[in-house]
């Protein structure tokens, strides 16, 4: 049985279509009748009717305002506009909200009965393809979506089948393609299929090798507005769900808002453009394309960054400009989403590459600029790319501050700097005496007579007390411990440590544990 619903605001029309057909013979169930549009829709939600039959002229809300509103809520009935013959005109335009067929008043039997059969024929049809797509297990499905998504060749009769479904059910009704990236691909994809089991508007999904696609359909009438704020609604709710309940981060890209079925791998297409602009705006969790769809190549960057005025900036050890540059810089960008990926990818590298080869001229070689570059510029994200790159020219500003500090400093000084810096290496009297261009013998003399005791000795009490501090505060093994002082050979390790202590390490950290015990 068809469920019918009559809108008009004289009782007498609302009666005369009661008595007109015989309704039982075409399959038809009176479900009510309504005075006016704010009451029809009451009833639309409540009995979800097959069949509207409205006046277009009503009190409070019009026939054509019914059923714009009606579509918005999510209703797939089939409405007939009753109207005089001045307004046929006018009525037509309808037909952009859905509006199946119109009557004018007075209507005859055999219009009537032609729109009902034509309304029924187009509801079997509906509810045929939406039978048979649920008659298809969810691998299968799921491969037919992968097919049309990519938009391959189909060769399998069954598949072809399906497919031919599929794309029926996406014809007069309009659709969007959903992309989410996402750190949990089975959770996110199990979850969406259980939140729409049984709605029939959604159209299912399939995994990527990094995101979840799907589509989901709206009738023909609902609005663009409506449509882009149910999925903002939903999208923005999952992906938060999503992260408090599983601790998933995830991000929604929706493409157009479509209208014809040959569409679909477009829509692939547009959202994997919108998730490439994630990179840039990773506090959104949900982006549609046409927001991002204007935004071109072509427009530069303001000259925000300057490479002069970096160089400056290093040259002078100042920090603090370094970071206001760049603070100012990304403000730029998120203030102003009017700058392509490309664009600001290619901006942020140039500066990278600035910044290494700035460090190789004052600071001496590095032995491999291109590693050194493609290091900090490994980032998914626009905020840790900029922090990478900062905290590089940072760094690079320290490593000059040491440079002058050296250069300013004695040669015992020095030295004592570089074995800091350096025990972890085979150190030297070599190495270090010329690191401060002296002769190892007169550098050694000059050691010891500055210090109060050898380069060996020095070098070697570093150690300990390094070691010491390893006991005592991690869990390190003795063998991992005398590797991060810088000795290869742990028996040596040990003799070293008990000559210098009179103690091993073992019996060191036997010895503080018991001594911690005692004065607690």
């Amino acid at each position: 049985m068809f469920k019918l619903l009559i809108v008009d605001d004289e009782y007498w029309f609302r009666q005369g279509i009661k008595s007109i057909v015989d309704w039982e013979r075409y399959e038809i169930e009176i479900v009510g009748e309504a005075s006016d549009g704010e009451e029809a829709l009451q009833k639309i939600e409540k009995l979800s009717p097959d069949i509207v039959f409205t006046d277009i002229r009503m009190p409070i809300c019009s026939g054509l305002e019914l059923a714009r509103r009606a579509r918005d809520k999510g209703s797939r009935a089939k409405f007939v506009i009753l109207t005089g013959y001045q307004e046929f005109e006018y009525a037509k335009e309808a037909a952009n909200i859905g509006v199946s067929s119109f009557l004018t008043k007075p209507a005859s039997l055999e219009n009537v009965i032609e729109v009902i059969e034509k309304i029924k024929a187009e509801i079997l049809e509906e509810r045929g393809t939406d039978r048979r797509l649920t008659e298809y297990d969810n691998s299968l499905k799921e491969k037919v979506l992968s097919l049309l998504l990519h938009n391959k060749a189909i060769v399998s009769p069954v598949l072809k089948n399906y497919c031919d479904d599929f794309l029926l059910s996406l014809t007069n009704c309009q659709f969007v393609v959903f992309l989410i990236s996402t750190s949990g691909l089975e959770e996110v994809r199990n979850r969406l299929e259980g939140i729409f089991e049984g709605d029939r508007n959604y159209m299912g999904s399939c995994l990527g090798t990094e995101y979840v696609i799907g589509i989901q359909r709206f009738h023909s009438g609902a609005s663009t507005a409506h449509v882009r704020s149910s999925l903002k609604s939903f999208f923005s709710r999952f992906c938060e769900v999503c992260r408090q309940e599983n601790g998933i981060e995830s991000f929604t890209s929706i493409s157009s808002i479509f209208h014809t079925n040959s569409d679909i791998s477009l829509g692939l297409s547009q959202c994997l453009s919108v998730k490439r602009f994630h990179f840039l705006y990773e506090n959104e969790v949900v982006m549609f394309y046409d927001d991002i769809a204007t935004i071109s190549d072509e427009t530069p960057i303001p000259a925000i960054y300057d490479k002069g005025v970096m160089e400056t900036l290093l040259r002078d050890e100042n920090s603090m400009g370094v970071r206001h540059l760049f603070a100012n810089l990304s403000d730029e960008i998120r203030n102003n989403p009017v700058y392509s990926c490309d664009v600001v990818l290619g901006l942020y590298r140039n500066i990278a590459m600035d910044i290494v080869q700035m460090r190789s001229a004052f600071c001496g070689d590095i032995s491999d600029i291109q590693a050194a570059f493609e290091k900090i510029t490994e980032a998914d994200k626009l905020s840790v790319l900029s922090n990478q790159i900062e905290e590089y020219a940072v760094s690079t500003i320290q490593i000059l501050h040491d440079i002058k500090m050296q250069k300013s400093l004695s040669p015992v000084n020095k030295a004592i700097y570089y074995i800091e810096q350096n025990y972890k290496s085979d150190i030297t009297l070599q190495s270090v005496s010329d690191f401060v261009g002296l002769a190892p013998a007169y550098f050694s003399r000059l050691f010891k007579q500055e210090v109060g005791i050898s380069f060996i000795q020095f070098v070697m009490e570093k150690r300990v007390e390094l070691a010491k501090s390893l006991l005592l505060n991690s869990d390190m093994k003795i063998y991992e411990i005398c590797n991060e002082v810088g000795y290869n050979d742990t028996r040596y390790f040990i003799k070293m440590f008990k000559s210098t202590t009179g103690m091993t390490p073992a019996q060191f950290k036997r010895s503080q544990y018991r001594k911690s015990v005692i004065d607690d």
